[in-house]
């Protein structure tokens, strides 16, 4: 380090100088050396650049995404707290309806159970976006917790399967499974339900009338399982697909006639990933689209 500072070889140093009326600036000293024509060190030029104004762009850059993580983490509890609140008197609304509904002893004329039946198709929606609010606020704020263990692939393909079966039979669409065999991944058995009944739900609204969904489990290399979904639907263009676990973002499905909140996929995502795997979108227009989930074998 002596050798080098005899030879004018300083490396760029921060300094505080003060002005006159006593205020700092924050500059930087770029020393460059100057030698004879033998090679002698005789002196240095320093270039003085102020950085003061940078310096305090920085700090409020921090300061800015201090307060936008604090603002974040408000409204996620905010956004729990508001979704409880909101889930027990909607749970009652839910329930009256459907004692109305079966109500043998004073039976509701055709109209009155075609107005029910309005009441509890939107209260199930309002739940399910309730829901998908809360879980989406649990895992920005950390509070989703996971049981991670070896879970057999198959049961729970099966089980979910089973409850896309009726939407499937409304829209004739055909559900095939290949055999996911004695399939092990490690991961958390209530979360990998919900995000491949996500996925296989997804498939089958999405799906054109009298199409189908494939559910296929495969080993892949570095130890990792496949679960991959086809469907037979339109396809999703490229730069659609780019936004597709986007929060919120249903890309233009809004317009449609299918009920979506546009979290689900999101909330997917994120459970996928918190569980040590990732999860991805094959998609081509005219031809229908493959999701896949890699997660940990066991």
């Amino acid at each position: 380090q002596l050798e080098r500072r005899r030879q004018g070889l300083v490396e760029p140093y921060e300094i505080t100088l003060l002005r006159p009326d006593g205020s700092g600036v924050t500059c930087i000293n770029s020393p460059a050396p100057i030698y004879d024509d033998d090679g002698t060190h005789v002196g240095s030029i320093g270039l003085w650049t102020d950085v003061s104004e940078l310096k305090r762009a920085n700090r409020e850059l921090v300061a800015a995404e201090r307060r936008a993580q604090e603002a974040s983490r408000a409204k996620s509890e905010f956004l729990s707290t508001m979704s409880h609140e909101l889930r027990t008197p909607l749970n009652a609304i839910l329930g009256f309806a459907e004692l109305l509904e079966a109500d043998a002893d004073d039976p509701l004329t055709a109209p009155q159970q075609e107005r029910v039946r309005f009441i509890t198709g939107a209260g199930r929606h309002l739940l399910a976006l309730i829901t998908d609010v809360l879980d989406l606020a649990r895992i920005e704020t950390g509070a989703i917790d996971l049981d991670l263990a070896a879970v057999a692939v198959g049961p729970v393909v099966a089980e979910c399967v089973r409850l896309v079966d009726g939407i499937a039979a409304r829209r004739e669409i055909i559900v095939d499974v290949h055999d996911a065999g004695s399939t092990t991944v490690v991961a958390d058995l209530v979360r990998l339900r919900q995000a491949l009944l996500n996925l296989l739900s997804n498939a089958v609204k999405y799906n054109v009338v009298g199409g189908a969904v494939c559910v296929e489990v495969t080993s892949q290399a570095g130890g990792t399982v496949r679960i991959s979904i086809d469907d037979t639907g339109p396809g999703i263009e490229p730069e659609l697909a780019a936004r597709i676990f986007e929060p919120s973002d249903r890309l233009g499905a809004e317009r449609g006639e299918i009920e979506g909140t546009g979290i689900g996929l999101s909330i997917t995502k994120q459970i996928v990933e918190l569980m040590g795997g990732s999860i991805g979108l094959e998609s081509e227009v005219g031809s229908g689209s493959r999701f896949w989930i890699d997660l940990p074998g066991a």
